[in-house]
């Protein structure tokens, strides 16, 4: 089948809004009021509560980064398949930051570094009816222009390029990337996401400190499940990890 033949499938309507207390709420809201269709985004150039993964607050200085939200109905994935939209999504965003800078990489579950920096980090909230994925709620934060950061271990894509971007030409790379990666999702390209997705990620395959149940240790990522679960391997046997059960130092 011609993937092109998708591409008409997925037209987005991009609402630019000044300062939100979220942009998933936003979605979430216009989802429950029937105002939402797929395709449907939410930017704001401020939060006032923006999450990220595992119920962190997600800092954005206002103006200066892309804070978003993606509404989609990928009625053609089950609830067993959901894995495959999380990795779609994340290389999504990988594929528009590597447009602009080296070194990038996705970090398990839901974050995109470049040079061991965090820029970007995403929230994919799915609602479910059976075995069906009815709509999903993909919320983006990329740091783009911002130059001060209270965490060290975060940074932008300004700062790692020493350049000035647009956001709006930074969004519509997004936008492309995002088209061509759920086109991948509907004719079930799940081997060429995983594939893809395990090139770019994030420490496998090198000795990185965890910690997990309390314990500090060393190991090695192999790879991310079919249930979207984090496999490493320590002392030669690999244990699998959900999301909250492990953290990389």
């Amino acid at each position: 089948m011609d993937i092109n033949a998708f591409t008409s499938m997925l037209d987005f309507n991009v609402i630019w809004l000044n300062e939100v207390e979220s942009t998933n709420t936003v979605a979430r809201e216009m989802i429950n009021n029937g105002e939402a269709k797929e395709g449907l985004m939410i930017v704001a150039n401020h939060q006032t509560h923006g999450r990220g993964q595992q119920d962190n607050r997600w800092e954005s200085e206002s103006g200066q980064n892309i804070l978003c939200s993606l509404v989609l109905e990928p009625l053609f994935l089950n609830v067993s398949q959901q894995v495959w939209l999380n990795m779609a999504i994340c290389l999504a965003v990988y594929d528009a930051l590597a447009f602009y800078a080296k070194e990038v990489r996705i970090k398990w579950p839901n974050d995109v570094y470049i040079s061991d920096k965090k820029v970007a980090g995403l929230l994919i909230e799915n609602t479910v009816q059976g075995q069906q994925i009815k709509h999903t709620i993909a919320g983006v934060g990329i740091n783009i222009n911002q130059s001060k950061f209270a965490d060290e271990r975060a940074s932008s894509l300004s700062k790692l390029t020493n350049d000035w971007f647009d956001r709006n030409d930074v969004l519509q790379q997004i936008l492309n990337y995002i088209k061509t990666r759920y086109n991948q999702l509907r004719l079930h390209q799940f081997d060429k996401i995983n594939q893809d997705y395990h090139q770019v990620l994030y420490g496998k395959g090198e000795i990185k400190k965890y910690v997990a149940d309390g314990q500090v240790f060393e190991g090695i990522i192999t790879g991310v499940n079919e249930q979207g679960n984090l496999i490493v391997n320590v002392n030669g046997t690999n244990s699998v990890y959900m999301v909250k059960q492990i953290s990389m130092l």
